[in-house]
C-alpha cells in the first residue's frame, strides 16, 4: 500500500496525464497522490509531474516521494548523468500544443465541475466565464468554443475510463 502524507484534505485534483487516472470529480488528494506513488513505484517516473503539479497548485503538501524523486533526478542531471532534465526525469516532453491541451483539458473540467456542484447550468454561458479565468493564464488562448472543446474531451476521456456514459 503506498503511503500517504497524512494530509486528510479532500481537494479536486488536475487530471493526470496518459495512464495514470484523471479524476472525475473532487476526490481525496490523498487516493490521487497514492495512484500516482504506486504508477512511480512500478517505474512510471512521469508521475512525479502530475503529483507536484496537483500539489502546487492546489497548496497542497508535497510528498516524500516526490521531494525525493524530483531530488534524485535534478541531481542526476546537475552531476551530468543525465543529459537533460527531461532524461532525468524520465519524460519526453510532447508538442506544445498537446503540452497546453493535456495541462489545461483537466482544470478547465475541474472548474467547470466546480461551479456546477455551486449550482450554475453547464452551458454556453458557463463555458464564458471559465474562458475568462483561463485567459489570465494563457492570453489569447482561450474561447469559449474552445473551453467547451476541452471539457468534452476531458468529460469524454474520463468517462472512457470508468466506462460510464458522459454528463
Amino acid at each position: 500500500m503506498p503511503k500517504s502524507s497524512g494530509n486528510d484534505k479532500t481537494q479536486p485534483v488536475p487530471a493526470a496525464q496518459g495512464s495514470l487516472g484523471a479524476p472525475a470529480h473532487a476526490v481525496d488528494m490523498e487516493s490521487y497522490l497514492a495512484r500516482l506513488e504506486e504508477a512511480f513505484d512500478a517505474g512510471h517516473s512521469e508521475a512525479l509531474y502530475p503529483a507536484l503539479n496537483a500539489c502546487l497548485a492546489l497548496d497542497h503538501p508535497v510528498p516524500d516521494w516526490v521531494k525525493k524523486g524530483f531530488a534524485k533526478a535534478y541531481n542526476a542531471w546537475s552531476c551530468g548523468e543525465a543529459e537533460t532534465l527531461d532524461t532525468a526525469l524520465g519524460i519526453k516532453r510532447p508538442h506544445l500544443k498537446v503540452v497546453r491541451k493535456e495541462q489545461y483539458a483537466g482544470m478547465i473540467y475541474l472548474r467547470v465541475q466546480e461551479l456546477h456542484r455551486q449550482g450554475k447550468k453547464i452551458d454556453d454561458d458557463l463555458f464564458a466565464t471559465v474562458a475568462a479565468e483561463f485567459t489570465v493564464w494563457a492570453p489569447d488562448q482561450f474561447k469559449s468554443t474552445k473551453v467547451k472543446e476541452l471539457y468534452a474531451a476531458q468529460r469524454d476521456e474520463i468517462a472512457a475510463a470508468r466506462k460510464t456514459p458522459p454528463r
